[in-house]
């Protein structure tokens, strides 16, 4: 999956053969955030991040410490040949 910006108005959501076109209504980050999320600590085993990134379908995961600061973030690498 992926999103290609066309302009500061209009996107494309790619996932596989199928494209959603849009228009972006938005005027901050807070409008497209995720209030719920899910995130690593520091203590996290990466057989357990490996799980919640493939569990959630998620390309980064935000990794926090005991008081909930954000100190880092695993992503997915994905490369493909076509």
């Amino acid at each position: 999956m992926g999103i290609e910006f066309h302009s500061l108005h209009t996107f494309n959501i790619i996932k596989g053969k199928d494209t959603l076109q849009g228009e972006i209504c938005i005027t901050n980050a807070s409008d497209i955030m995720t209030r719920n999320i899910v995130a690593a600590r520091t203590s996290t085993t990466a057989r357990e991040v490996g799980n919640k990134l493939l569990i959630g379908n998620f390309n980064g995961l935000p990794v926090v410490d005991n008081n909930i600061k954000l100190i880092g973030i695993v992503t997915v690498l994905i490369s493909s040949k076509r």
